[in-house]
């Protein structure tokens, strides 16, 4: 074997590192990426003491019932709740992934079961979520303006649901027996899993053919609907987390009348309004009342 035509030394398989104005750029700038605060929204921090800045307005409390929402001020020695705010540069918002794949609105049918009729109409939303940054669930509020009323034989008009005296929004309860605020819920999502849901929640009215003894003409429905898409934070406790909006609001609607026939009920008015994802500014879903109370 011939020698080589130097000598091999330890120091001769040492690759030299040459320090350059770059390395110095990339080295301050993983320092300030170290000393960047992540914030989460819909998470408790500490008012008096979380640094998050003099753009930032976090709230309170966001609590909800079937009757209302309330987003409640802060307690200077408390927590606040951030979840709309212009961050400093000290300072990034982790966002989990929310994208809107697919929606639809099945329907209106008749829905028929022995002797009793529903109008049916059922919005789909297929969605896929990823929990990239932090744990979470999702979820849908619903809210609506409405107007549903029987017309009868005799010309009078009975009122089911009305919600224009509120001029806004209430929340959407089926009936007595649901208390979903925050409705069809997904599991809860570990930092890096990404899932797809169908929310597909169906909206009933129940058709009747006469109302004390008189005769019904028409059944009309005429309803807007507002879909939030919101998602909680998974904490410990539970408590120190809030449900804050992933997407833009959806809105959707229906205009129907149906009549009684010799077959049951046929529809002799129906007018979609599909969803269409809103470009108004993001806004934390709020309400007095619900369809029950209406």
């Amino acid at each position: 074997m011939s020698r080589p035509p130097f000598p091999i030394t330890e120091k001769s398989h040492r690759l030299r590192l040459v320090k350059s104005d770059s390395d110095d750029n990339n080295s301050q700038q993983k320092k300030a990426d170290l000393n960047r605060k992540i914030i989460v929204r819909g998470i408790a921090y500490p008012v008096d003491s979380s640094g998050l800045g003099e753009n930032a307005e976090p709230i309170g409390q966001y609590t909800l019932s079937t009757n209302q929402a309330i987003v409640e001020p802060t307690d200077v020695s408390g927590q606040g709740y951030l979840w709309e705010a212009e961050m400093s540069p000290t300072q990034e918002v982790a966002i989990n992934e929310f994208q809107l794949l697919h929606s639809a609105l099945e329907g209106p049918d008749i829905h028929t079961s022995g002797n009793q009729h529903w109008l049916m109409i059922q919005p789909q939303f297929k969605v896929r979520y990823s929990s990239t940054f932090y744990a979470a669930k999702l979820g849908e509020i619903r809210l609506v303006e409405s107007q549903r009323f029987m017309t009868l034989d005799s010309g009078e008009r009975a009122t089911l649901l009305d919600t224009h005296q509120l001029n806004e929004p209430v929340l959407y309860l089926q009936d007595h027996e649901d208390s979903s605020i925050v409705r069809q819920q997904t599991p809860w999502q570990m930092p890096g899993e990404s899932s797809e849901y169908d929310f597909d929640y169906r909206i009933l009215q129940a058709l009747q053919t006469e109302v004390n003894g008189q005769p019904v003409r028409s059944i009309t429905v005429l309803e807007q609907y507002t879909s939030c898409f919101m998602e909680r934070p998974l904490t410990n406790p539970l408590e120190n987390s809030i449900w804050v909006p992933i997407y833009a609001a959806i809105n959707w609607g229906w205009s129907m009348r149906v009549e009684p026939d010799s077959s049951g009920w046929a529809i002799t008015r129906r007018k979609l309004m599909l969803p269409t994802v809103s470009h108004e500014e993001w806004q934390l879903p709020m309400w007095r009342s619900n369809t029950l109370e209406c």
